[in-house]
Order: C-alpha cells, then structure tokens, then sequence
C-alpha cells in the first residue's frame, strides 16, 4: 500500500504475516471437559487486581502488536472522518 504495489502483492503480504506469527490451533479433546472457568466475564463486579485482569485477556486474546509504523494510515487512511470519531470516541469513553 505505502508502496503502491498491486492489491495482490499487498494482500499475500498480509497472509503471509498473519499465518507467520499465528500460534497452532490446540488441538480438541476427545473427552468433555469442565469449561475453563477463568475468564474476563467473571471480573464484572467483582474487585479482582489489574494484574489479574491482564492476565486472563492475554489468555483469551492471545498474542497482540501495537506501534506498528504506517499501519493506520495503510488501512484506514481512506476512511473518510474516522480520525474524528475515534478521537470523540475517545473523548466519550473517558
């Protein structure tokens, strides 16, 4: 995109960095287990510790990058008024 290369040679690019730094898929038990009872809907009203917290998202999220240079702008740049209603997004959520 920053380079102006074709819509393919973008998205192959995409591909192969997204299967590149996705772990394997766990594999499925062959016995019903009791659901895994860690999880972030437990923290609704409760008063757990932030590191807590942290932890159980990474575990459900998984692996997540940020400061990536260039990435807004290459796939958002288009976007026509988003800057704005993210920041009064924001700007809401405080």
């Amino acid at each position: 995109v920053l380079n102006h290369e074709p819509n393919e040679v973008v998205w192959a690019k995409v591909y192969d960095a997204a299967t590149e730094s996705t772990p394997p898929l766990r594999p499925a038990s062959s016995i019903q287990q009791t659901p895994w009872l860690r999880n972030t809907s437990g923290f609704a009203n409760s008063t757990e510790h932030r590191k807590d917290v942290d932890d159980v998202l990474k575990e459900e999220l998984g692996l997540m990058y940020v400061g990536i240079p260039g990435f807004f702008e290459a796939f958002f740049g288009e976007v026509a008024g988003l800057e704005s209603a993210a920041q009064a997004m924001f700007e809401k959520c405080k």
